[in-house]
C-alpha cells in the first residue's frame, strides 16, 4: 500500500498488450499477448511478479473471468458521466470483494483498496 501523497512510480514499464489482432511494435517497447494468461505468463517470465491492468470493461472481464485478479483499485472521483466506459463489462459471475483499505489522494478524490474474495 502506497504511503499517503505517495503516487506509483513506473519508471521503466513493461508493458504487454492483450490483442486478438497483430500489434504493430517497431519500437520492442510492447510485447503482445492473445490472453490474459499469455500476458500473465510473459510478465513472470520477465522478473515482474505484480501487473497493473489498464485497459476497457472487455479486458478487466476478462481477467476477472479467468480469476487473475487478486485486488482491485477504485478511485471516485466528483464526476458524475451519463455514458462512457464499463468498468468491468460481461462478467461470467457476480465477484465478491473485502475492502481492505481507504486513502485520500486529493481534494476531492477517495481510492477504495479492494481484495478479491477467491
Amino acid at each position: 500500500m502506497l504511503k499517503e501523497n505517495e503516487f506509483l512510480k513506473i519508471d521503466n514499464p513493461f508493458t504487454v498488450v492483450v490483442s486478438h489482432n497483430k500489434i504493430q511494435n517497431e519500437s520492442n517497447e510492447v510485447v503482445p499477448a492473445k490472453s490474459p494468461k499469455d500476458a500473465l505468463g510473459l510478465i513472470n517470465k520477465n522478473g515482474f511478479d505484480i501487473a497493473l491492468i489498464a485497459g476497457g470493461g472487455k479486458l478487466n472481464a476478462s481477467f476477472l473471468n479467468q480469476n487473475l485478479i487478486d485486488e482491485v483499485y477504485l478511485d471516485v472521483e466528483p464526476h458524475i458521466f451519463n455514458d462512457g466506459i464499463k468498468l468491468f463489462e460481461d462478467l461470467n459471475n457476480n465477484i465478491e470483494l473485502k475492502l481492505i483499505d481507504t486513502q485520500g489522494i486529493g481534494a476531492s478524490t477517495i481510492q477504495l483498496h479492494y481484495q478479491v474474495i477467491k
